[in-house]
């Protein structure tokens, strides 16, 4: 399940791709907390950490690592868990049995980011941007952790997102904590998270 940590280049990769990966959700908590700014810390300190894993990606492409196979599989996860995760609550919004808008988080977020308001097509274009990184982050993130761990751990690592989102949005972005907004929440991370983890019990 684990990668070879004992191999002092593997654990420095796993170590360094981690913290990486990390700063999508540093970048908001950071924020909310205000002790540095998303707009400061994304340009200055999310940028680089991105270039930075990919750099990672591309070493241990070219040296033939067998760490390429968690980025890979990190990448393809991150595809295929955002995927499932708009979906899904898209669906769900359509169907009407929920009546809750699952994107109203997303130009909230893009105006933290842009400092430019809600529904301006800047805020909608960075949150949605900002949803892609978490995404992805977020698959890496448990692929460098779990690999080829049995498809329930990504549903399991999706539910501690879950919780997490459930203790920020309502506080931090101004969302009511309304049944139909957990429901389609819950929803939607367990798509994800099954997703993510079929996905790297296949690839990783």
């Amino acid at each position: 399940m684990i990668l070879e940590l004992k191999h002092p280049e593997t654990l420095a990769l796993t170590s360094v791709s981690l913290i990486c990966a990390g700063a999508s959700s540093a970048a908001f908590f950071l924020h909310v907390l205000d002790w540095l700014r998303m707009p400061f810390f994304i340009n200055f300190v999310g940028l680089p950490l991105i270039v930075i894993l990919l750099a990672i990606g591309i070493y241990a492409w070219n040296h033939h690592l067998k760490f390429w196979r968690r980025i890979r599989a990190g990448i393809a996860a991150g595809a295929a868990g955002l995927a499932a995760y708009d979906l899904v609550r898209y669906l769900v919004y359509r169907s009407k049995v929920l009546d809750y808008d699952p994107f109203h988080a997303i130009p909230i977020l893009g105006s933290l980011i842009t400092g430019e308001p809600a529904i301006t097509s800047s805020a909608v274009f960075a949150g949605w941007l900002y949803h892609l990184w978490n995404g992805f982050s977020f698959a890496v993130i448990y692929v460098l952790i779990a690999g080829p761990a049995r498809w329930l751990w990504g549903v399991g690592w999706a539910m501690i997102l879950e919780i997490g989102m459930l203790l920020t949005y309502p506080s931090f972005l101004a969302i009511q904590a309304s049944v139909p907004f957990i429901a389609i929440s819950i929803i939607g991370h367990a798509a994800y998270g099954a997703a993510i983890g079929i996905t790297s019990r296949r690839l990783a």
